[in-house]
């Protein structure tokens, strides 16, 4: 990934070390992604399905063909995010890695803010096994009360969870508090999901009824359906 003054790179150790030396509480457990989606809001697929309609509207087609030598647009990109999340759960790879949040209080109101992991959250509908999760607790309390278990992390335990490289940045700010006081947290790896390390060519092709997109299809395979009122990755 694309390097960021002043970022370093740890492993789950080394995470908790520096953010307890910052006075910022770890806690980890196990959520499923709909509890997530309550909390934060994210994964809302039918927002990314109108986009992908309007951008083919706009190029006046009903397919459009991503290579791996040029990207075509932001709307492309996220539906190949989407695509290749939806293959390594056909490879019955499973959620596995933590999905990383901020906590913290907010003009007097809990914030949890989600990154990496906001993609995984269009999957909710359709993935139902929990997933670990890495609370970063900014509040100075060290308790929470998510609606899922969790507890401190602490250093005798941290060979009990999923382990990664991460590429940690201090002093950055989320989008509900411009206070640059938050860690950024992103996998080394992050960039296997995204239009860089697309292999080969990818055909995402929409079908609407009666001007209503209903179907998005990547390689003629079914890929997003609206079913039921709902917008779903096919798994």
């Amino acid at each position: 990934m694309s390097d960021i003054p002043n970022s370093s790179n740890m492993r789950l150790p080394e995470l908790l070390d520096f953010a307890l030396e910052r006075g910022i509480f770890v806690h980890v457990g196990y959520a499923t992604l709909s509890q997530l989606r309550k909390i934060t809001g994210y994964g809302d697929l039918g927002t990314d399905a109108e986009r992908t309609l309007n951008y083919f509207k706009s190029r006046d087609t009903l397919s459009i063909t991503q290579t791996p030598h040029q990207n075509e647009s932001q709307e492309i990109s996220k539906l190949v995010n989407l695509w290749k999340l939806q293959q390594s759960l056909f490879k019955s790879n499973g959620f596995k890695d933590f999905i990383i949040c901020s906590y913290n209080h907010i003009n007097n109101k809990p914030v949890l803010e989600i990154h990496p992991g906001r993609t995984r959250l269009c999957f909710h509908n359709v993935y139902n096994k929990p997933i670990p999760v890495l609370i970063l607790n900014y509040t100075k309390h060290n308790y929470l009360q998510p609606p899922f278990e969790t507890e401190l992390l602490n250093k005798d335990d941290v060979d009990k969870w999923p382990d990664q490289e991460w590429r940690v940045t201090p002093d950055w700010d989320i989008p509900m508090d411009s206070e640059r006081k938050y860690l950024l947290v992103q996998p080394n790896d992050n960039e296997q999901w995204h239009w860089p390390a697309l292999e080969n060519n990818i055909t995402f092709q929409i079908y609407t009824n009666g001007g209503i997109l209903t179907d998005i299809t990547a390689n003629s395979q079914p890929f997003m359906e609206y079913k039921n009122w709902e917008w779903h990755i096919v798994i």
